[in-house]
């Protein structure tokens, strides 16, 4: 499956999630699947960004991504 990034940015004008189309499009152009291996998870509070009452937070992930035919780490 190859990924069009145009019709995807307008599908997902958002650059607060979809992230994963976007990194497909940039990472496997062609659509070969990819591996991601989570390093690191931390809860990040946005209720000061958005301007509302706590808990308001996303979850920020530190990944390795590599084609799914290569070992991770």
């Amino acid at each position: 499956m190859t990924v069009n990034i145009t019709v995807m940015i307008d599908l997902h004008p958002s650059d607060f999630r979809d992230v994963g189309p976007v990194l497909a499009a940039l990472l496997a152009p062609q659509g070969e699947p990819l591996h991601a291996d989570v390093l690191d998870l931390e809860l990040v509070s946005y209720a000061d960004v958005f301007d509302v009452p706590e808990p308001t937070w996303v979850g920020a992930a530190l990944c390795a991504i590599h084609p799914a035919t290569t070992s991770g780490t």
